[in-house]
């Protein structure tokens, strides 16, 4: 009973609906989070956008919640330096101590499915605070 069951997927498929992360770093000097997300087309045309969300904004701490839970679910002796799309729902962490792994790596589904969830949560902070920002300059500009 343990035989996988292929489905196909067609490549246009998504596993989720943006806003998707495509990269997110901590920011040492700067002290904050530089995310790069593929936004809503209802948030921005563009294929992505960027915010920097610092460590005195109100969103650090859903980030940082998000980020660090990520960690412990990827049990690594090592914090995570940067994690980037790699392509479908495939991701890439990188440790600080210069070692990978691939999400698609990762066995225990519960963990992936978690790990995927708080990456779409980390797009939805992004993307909320993008907006927010957006707005924030609209208004003082008018």
């Amino acid at each position: 009973m343990n035989d996988p069951i292929e489905l196909p997927l067609d490549p246009e498929d998504r596993l989720y609906d943006p806003p998707l992360v495509d990269c997110i770093f901590f920011d040492q000097e700067r002290r904050g989070f530089a995310i790069t997300f593929v936004p809503s087309d209802d948030a921005s045309s563009a294929l992505k956008e960027f915010i920097f969300i610092a460590e005195t904004a109100p969103d650090y701490v859903r980030v940082q919640t998000f980020w660090s839970r990520i960690q412990d679910l990827l049990a690594s002796h090592d914090r995570i330096d940067r994690v980037v799309h790699a392509g479908g729902g495939n991701y890439m962490f990188h440790f600080a101590d210069g070692s990978d792994k691939e999400l698609a790596t990762i066995v225990d589904g519960s963990r992936l499915a978690e790990i995927t969830d708080r990456l779409k949560q980390l797009a939805d902070a992004a993307q909320i605070a993008f907006l927010d920002q957006s707005y924030t300059k609209l208004t003082r500009a008018s």
